[in-house]
């Protein structure tokens, strides 16, 4: 009997806009979170942190039970609070995210290198690196080479 496979049905315009409120709203209130618990392991304290902006212990404590109702007014406090600054990245749905956990940064280097000139340097007489045992450096034009 062949397996039923699920349907994902797309989005309704509303809820896209939920959704993008939420991703948003989550990518804060996770960035102040870490900025809380940086500086709260350096000494500061909720009272600290809400008198430096003027506000309301109480005020400062419940934002840190999640962004429910944060506003850019109350998001950008919160981070004036802890000493931090506030970089807003926006991309295409569609373009490479580089995370340390891959090696898409690799390839970063080759881009600026010149155009391949065969004879510059030839890949057969590679010679192995004497900074890491086993490493082969293949262009001499990467820095360090």
């Amino acid at each position: 009997m062949p397996s039923k496979s699920a349907t994902i049905e797309p989005m309704t315009p509303k809820d896209r806009a939920r959704y993008g409120a939420a991703v948003a709203k989550d990518a804060a209130f996770d960035a102040v979170h870490e900025l809380w618990r940086r500086r709260h392991a350096e000494g500061l304290t909720q009272r600290e942190a809400a008198n430096s902006i003027g506000a309301d212990e109480g005020w400062f404590s419940k934002q840190f039970n999640g962004p429910r109702n944060w506003t850019m007014e109350s998001f950008g406090a919160l981070v004036q609070s802890l000493n931090g600054s506030v970089e807003i990245v926006v991309r295409a749905i569609e373009d490479v995210v580089k995370t340390n956990l891959t090696n898409y940064d690799a390839y970063d280097e080759m881009d600026d290198l010149p155009p391949h000139n065969p004879k510059q340097w030839n890949p057969k007489e590679l010679k192995p690196s004497t900074e890491t045992k086993g490493t082969v450096k293949a262009n001499p034009h990467f820095e360090g080479a």
